[in-house]
């Protein structure tokens, strides 16, 4: 346990901050489990819409710092590339 004041401080900022990056990846994760579920259905107007709904939800993330951007660029491209193999009907 922290002993200084700083420390102790830091140390409540960093519980806030966790909780707050847990809640904005857990959206951001449902999000792309629900865009994955539309890919593996196989249509394709609603994969892309639901990708885009994924990626602004990623993007959300990064901008709240909750993600790397790098990390953000490479979910993003996976579901993308799923997204674009999908057969038009």
């Amino acid at each position: 346990m922290a002993n200084h004041l700083s420390a102790e401080k830091r140390a409540r900022k960093t519980i806030k901050r966790r909780a707050r990056a847990k809640m904005v990846k857990g959206g951001m994760r449902a999000e792309v489990r629900k865009a994955l579920e539309v890919v593996e259905k196989g249509d394709r107007a609603a994969s892309a819409a639901a990708c885009r709904e994924a990626e602004r939800e990623i993007n959300k993330a990064v901008t709240k710092g909750a993600l790397p951007r790098r990390t953000a660029a490479r979910i993003v491209s996976r579901l993308a590339r799923k997204a674009a193999a999908v057969k038009p009907a």
